[in-house]
């Protein structure tokens, strides 16, 4: 419904999966370099259900803050872990599921951010750590960019085999 009404505001793109072997990283940094250096980039894991309520906020938490106390912002929401599948209910209760705060795979922030601080890992090959290594770029560098964590109860992750 958005990107009919704002079409030069969302892009989906779907990559050749059988072009190369799996890297997340990989994919998302030539993702982003589809986009102009001052664009906002969210980056969202594919198992996820997320609200437009959501999205609107994380949008207008990287609006308010750009430029307020330093040139970088980048957000990092605690999103809500569905147990299991047996349970069908995505509602946030303590019987359903939890708030993880060791996710770092959905994140939003600037295209020049993300290249200023060395872009996405694209040599792993398996799955994980490419999301925790941007975390740890930002927050080791942190005098140069606030990061930011809190709880977005619109975003919510669907329990899944690994």
């Amino acid at each position: 419904q958005y990107a009919v009404r704002y079409p030069s505001h969302f892009r989906i793109s779907i990559w050749n999966r059988t072009a190369t072997i799996y890297n997340r990283g990989l994919g998302r940094q030539l993702a982003s370099a589809s986009f102009a250096d001052d664009a906002l980039l969210l980056f969202l894991d594919i198992d996820l259900l997320f609200t437009g309520q959501a999205l609107l906020n994380i949008r207008q938490w990287m609006l308010d803050q750009s430029g307020k106390t330093s040139s970088c912002f980048v957000f990092f929401p605690i999103i809500y872990s569905i147990y299991s599948t047996r349970n069908s209910s995505t509602a946030i209760d303590r019987r359903n599921g939890l708030f993880s705060i060791y996710g770092f795979g959905n994140v939003a922030l600037r295209k020049s951010d993300l290249e200023r601080f060395g872009g996405w890992e694209t040599t792993n090959h398996y799955w994980g750590s490419e999301d925790v290594h941007l975390f740890e770029k930002f927050v080791n560098r942190s005098m140069n960019c606030d990061v930011f964590r809190t709880v977005e109860p619109g975003l919510r992750h669907v329990y899944h085999q690994k």
